[in-house]
Formats: C-alpha cells, structure tokens, sequence
C-alpha cells in the first residue's frame, strides 16, 4: 500500500489583502517533497512541504482565478516538474487531492472540505479507477460510477470496529472484492480513495484520516473583536 503524503499549508494574504478560498493539499503515492503554486501577477509563490498521513491545517489563497502547480526538486540542479494548471476555487474550504495514474502522469482533484461535505465523523468514498464500485461500511452503502465521490449517509462520531466491504460491478452483477475489518477512530473525519493501474489491475485503496477536525474546520481567522466603550469616569470626591 502506497504512502498518502499530506503538505501542510501556512496562511497567505493576497496582493490586495483579501483571502480567496481556503485549501488543504494532499497528494497519493511517489512524489516530489515539495510542491510549488505559483500566481501570475506580483503574489508571491507558496512552496509546500509534504507530510506523512494527516489533515493539516489550512491555508487562505489570494483571491486569484488560477495557478501553475510544480513538484519542487529535491537536490540541486534538478528542475522542477510542471503538473499543470490549477482552477482555483473562490471560496469556500477544499481538499487538494494529487495521484498518479497508471501511465505515470499526475492528476488533480478539487474536493470541498468542508463541514458540510464532510462532517465531523462522516465517510466519504472517491472512486479514481475506471470501474463501476459499491462500498459499505456495515450496512450502509453507496455506489460510485468512475470519478465520482460519495459520502456516506450517517456519520458517527464514536470509536467503531467495522466491517468495510468493497464491490466491482459485472456483466454478471455485483462481485465482493475485498472485504475487511477497520478501526476508525473517535470525532475524526475519513477519505477512502480507490485507484487502478489499467482497468483490469488490482486496485489500489487508501483511507485519508483527519486527525484534528476541530482545528481543520475552524475558522481560518478569528472573529472581530467588538470593541466597547470605556467604562466613565468614577465621580471627582
């Protein structure tokens, strides 16, 4: 099973000081220790560092349409390596998923983020391969058609032992895949992302778990302080 690779983000004010949407970047399987979003006009680039299996807080993007994303080199006089335009959102939370198809290529995927896409104790399933697929978990389930993602219906905040069970849609019907017994831990959030290398390899499964949604879903600033009169002056004696 590959590494999921996490990159944290730090705060970013745009060129004119407002923030755009507010982001989370992850990225599947090998790759570059660093990525790089680079803005056209005057806003200076973020450079990412990758980190190893959890949620980091975000990031507030300028206010910008669009960006070049790079995976950054690693030692001096490589170069870097162009992964393609990025759409930015311009608002709202969102998760920056990067994988690698079967033909070496990476691929992006923009997911919402937040808390009502994906609550506190929720499942949610993104089908990355070219086939038809059920997923359960004990007895709820949801079918995913071939780049589509689903969340599942009820959301539990408990420490659960469960069983998750995977299905490939056939000429002959449903066919069980896999099934196994999974621990998912107490008020976190879980990202279960499903990949292929040709449509008839095994496939390749990862769960993304945030490990700190109180802090991943807060405000990324906090709120205004009101400010109060003082109080008056006590009488002169």
């Amino acid at each position: 099973m590959r590494a999921w690779l996490l990159l944290g983000l730090l705060p970013l004010a745009s060129a004119t000081g407002q923030a755009g949407a507010e982001l989370h970047v992850s990225k599947v399987g090998e790759g570059p220790d660093f990525v790089a979003l680079r803005f056209p006009q005057d806003v200076p680039p973020l450079r990412l560092e990758a980190f190893l299996s959890h949620v980091m807080p975000p990031t507030a993007l300028p206010d910008i349409p669009s960006a070049r994303l790079f995976g950054e080199p690693t030692e001096a006089g490589q170069t870097a390596l162009e992964l393609g335009a990025l759409k930015l959102p311009a608002h709202g939370r969102h998760l920056l998923l990067l994988s690698r198809s079967g033909d070496g290529r990476v691929r992006t995927r923009l997911l919402p983020f937040d808390r009502e896409n994906l609550p506190l104790g929720g499942v949610q399933f993104l089908n990355l391969t070219s086939r038809k697929m059920r997923c359960s978990i004990e007895n709820e389930a949801v079918e995913l058609a071939p780049d589509e993602v689903k969340l599942l219906p009820t959301a539990d905040v408990r420490r659960r032992i469960v069983n998750h069970r995977l299905e490939l849609k056939t000429k002959e019907g449903w066919k069980i895949d896999s099934s196994s017994t999974l621990i998912l831990g107490a008020n976190r959030r879980f990202l279960f992302v499903f990949q292929e290398d040709h449509p008839r390899s095994p496939l390749r499964r990862e769960l993304v778990t945030d490990y700190d949604p109180a802090r991943n879903l807060a405000p990324l600033t906090p709120p205004p302080v009101r400010a109060e009169p003082p109080p008056p002056d006590p009488p002169a004696k």
